[in-house]
């Protein structure tokens, strides 16, 4: 049986994981290097928590490889809380894990993230009510519930539920604890580089890599394949080249090469901040070339501070672009000349 600290300290690390997330993914104003303690602390909360318990350690570790393989670990914050776990696992060591369990646990958490991706591009085809349930990610919560009625274990259910509670409270109450959003929402970065190979850029091939690529590096979840067209300029070759785009849960990347000019423009556009290092010195290499300029933008200043306003804004945008994606992936609009 856990001692009951133990679930004490579940609810801290609910606290700390969600605090953590957030202070990455939103603009608050506060002190930029705040992710990386509490990064760190649920990481150090999180490995004594495993040292605890067998039901705790197998529950833990099937979470942890389930955000590993499908690459959530993708910030140095949440890579500091893993080192954190790791540093605890040494000092306190680690109890035996139910390998059929954790297999168990693992499946119901790829089925969460499977399906929810699944809605999040609008190709689940079934009734509202389920396509919530969906939403909110509860198949870990059912495994849970169904091991530990099956192992006459409570602490699998309770201690997940706790977490969840835990996160779910602190996503709500942070915001009007923490100084407010920055002036705007969302980063835009324009990418224009010059002297590049013109092989390359008349490759579609070449193109959709980049999207792809782009996408995987700032941890982004496309909802769209990427889209290709060789454009034929009315001008001849000089106006002519690829076009590519992909739709991304955050927003969108666009490229246009034009091979004769030896040019390309990129465009990445976020709901979330932006590694513009990352993706300057990707595109630099990718490209070939040390000519370019760049311009980030702050989007979306007026964008209400509310947060539930904003979430049904953004809830909606993406409910509308979700219904068009299929006509637009048949039938891409042209234009009588690219930008």
């Amino acid at each position: 049986m856990l001692p009951v600290f133990g679930y004490v300290l579940v609810i801290v690390s609910g606290f700390l994981t969600k605090l953590t997330d957030n202070l990455v993914d939103e603009r608050f104003l506060s002190n930029p290097n705040l992710k990386y303690a509490t990064g760190l602390a649920y990481g150090i909360v999180t490995g004594y928590l495993i040292s605890l318990d067998t039901a705790l350690a197998t529950l833990v570790s099937s979470i942890v490889i389930g955000n590993l393989l499908f690459g959530r670990i993708d910030h140095r914050a949440h890579q500091l809380a893993l080192a954190g776990m790791f540093f605890m696992i040494l000092l306190f060591g680690l109890k035996d894990i139910s390998i059929p369990i954790l297999a168990a646990f693992a499946l119901f958490a790829w089925l969460d993230e499977f399906l929810n991706e699944k809605s999040d591009r609008g190709e689940l085809n079934i009734p509202t009510p389920f396509n919530r349930i969906v939403h909110h990610r509860i198949m870990l919560e059912i495994a849970a519930l169904t091991i530990s009625l099956y192992t006459q274990n409570p602490i699998y259910f309770f201690s997940l539920l706790l977490f969840d509670l835990s996160y779910q409270v602190t996503d709500n109450l942070m915001f009007r604890v923490l100084p407010g959003f920055e002036s705007g929402y969302g980063d835009h970065i324009v990418l224009n580089f010059y002297k590049c190979s013109s092989r390359k850029l008349g490759s579609g091939k070449f193109v959709r890599e980049i999207l792809n690529m782009l996408v995987e590096m700032l941890g982004m979840r496309a909802i769209s394949r990427p889209v290709i067209v060789e454009y034929k300029g009315k001008r001849g070759k000089k106006d002519s080249g690829i076009s590519g785009f992909i739709l991304i849960a955050e927003s969108h990347i666009s490229i246009h090469t034009y091979p004769e000019r030896r040019l390309v423009k990129v465009d990445v556009m976020s709901c979330k901040r932006i590694d513009s290092d990352a993706i300057l010195n990707y595109l630099r290499k990718i490209f070939g070339s040390d000519d370019f300029d760049y311009k980030i933008l702050d989007r979306g200043k007026e964008y209400p501070k509310d947060t539930k306003l904003a979430k049904k804004i953004v809830m909606e945008e993406r409910r509308l672009v979700n219904s068009k994606e299929a006509l637009f992936l048949r039938s891409p609009p042209s234009e009588p000349e690219r930008s």
